[in-house]
This record gives C-alpha cells, sequence and structure tokens, in this order.
C-alpha cells in the first residue's frame, strides 16, 4: 500500500521482549476521501531452530479518515468558497419491498461563489448504492444523486444508517443524511 508504511523498533526482537510496530500513514496517497481502513498482515519469524520458536501472522487494520486542511485559508478565500445545500437530513425509505430495489435521491445545490468538488458520497451499510454521484456542481447549480437499497441486504428489516458525503465546502466539508427505512413483512 502506498499510503501505509510500518516500521517495527526494533527490527529483531529477543525471546520474551517485544516490539512496537509504528504505522504512518500518508494521507496524500490514501485512495478514498473520508473513512479508509486498510488490512495489515504482520508475520514474524525465528532467527534459529528452537523447539520454542515459533513463526506467527497477524492481522492489524488501520483506519483514517481522510478530509481537507482548510484551516489555512484566508476570510477572503472563504468568501469566494463553494457552499453546499442539502434538500434534507434524512431519506425515509416506506415498506420497502422484499424482492424489488428501493430508491430515493437527494438533490446537492452549491450557493456559493466557486464550483463545489464532491469528494466522496459514501454509505458503509452494504444494502445502500449510490448512483449518479456528481463530482462538481458549479456554482448556483444543482446535480441529484440516487440511493437505491437492497431490502434483501437489510438484517433485520430495519435500516438506519447515514449517508456521508464530502466536499470542499470549507464551512462545512463533511456532511451527513439519515436513511432509514423497515422492509415490509412477506
Amino acid at each position: 500500500l502506498p499510503h501505509v508504511q510500518l516500521t517495527a523498533s526494533p527490527v529483531t526482537v529477543p525471546p520474551g521482549e517485544a516490539s512496537a510496530i509504528v504505522v504512518h500513514y500518508d494521507t496524500r496517497q490514501a485512495p478514498l476521501w473520508g473513512f479508509n481502513e486498510d488490512t495489515l498482515i504482520v508475520m514474524s519469524e525465528p532467527m534459529h531452530d528452537s523447539p520454542s520458536a515459533i513463526a506467527g501472522i497477524a492481522r492489524g487494520y488501520v483506519m483514517a479518515q481522510v478530509m481537507e486542511d482548510m484551516s489555512k485559508l484566508t476570510p477572503e478565500q472563504r468568501s469566494k468558497a463553494p457552499e453546499l445545500v442539502l434538500d434534507t437530513d434524512k431519506v425515509i425509505f416506506e415498506s420497502m419491498q422484499p424482492g424489488s430495489i428501493a430508491q430515493g435521491t437527494i438533490t446537492l445545490a452549491n450557493k456559493g461563489k466557486a464550483t463545489l468538488n464532491v469528494r466522496r458520497l459514501w454509505c458503509p451499510h452494504k444494502a445502500v448504492t449510490i448512483g449518479n454521484a456528481p463530482t462538481r456542481i458549479k456554482k448556483g447549480k444543482r446535480a441529484v444523486a440516487t440511493i437505491s437499497i437492497d431490502p434483501a441486504m437489510v438484517e433485520g428489516g430495519v435500516l438506519n444508517t447515514t449517508l456521508t458525503i464530502i466536499t470542499d465546502d470549507p464551512r462545512n466539508p463533511r456532511s451527513s443524511i439519515r436513511l432509514v427505512g423497515m422492509v415490509a413483512k412477506k
């Protein structure tokens, strides 16, 4: 992974001792804006043959939230920036029918003074798919994204999750919309 570098200190560990593994995460190389999760596998080998020396494999997870640093923008830059406006803070999927994909939409508008860059629309729920996600919205314009829900993937029949929208709006670079609904009984 080009964005994750590991170093161990010390590299060679005497019996009964410990080593620290330091993770360096280069956000400039991260594959996605917002939440990133990578699986790392660390392997160890014994330095000599001995009945007590064993090899090992460990799995670890590295999670990072990658956002733009807008703290250094001047007041003038902020006044000329894009501004995201959402048409809702919740999308309700009423009576989702088994065997039929449920559809909803959200409208993203830019009421700022520059083009809005939409970095990512993301939802962790496996039943949710985002379609027509805009990448750029010119000032004064709108775009519609489609939200599809597969009821077969909604465990327990209740959908309650969050759609995260990451943009270059310095006032609100990260916005959330609740996605809720019930799968109808067969």
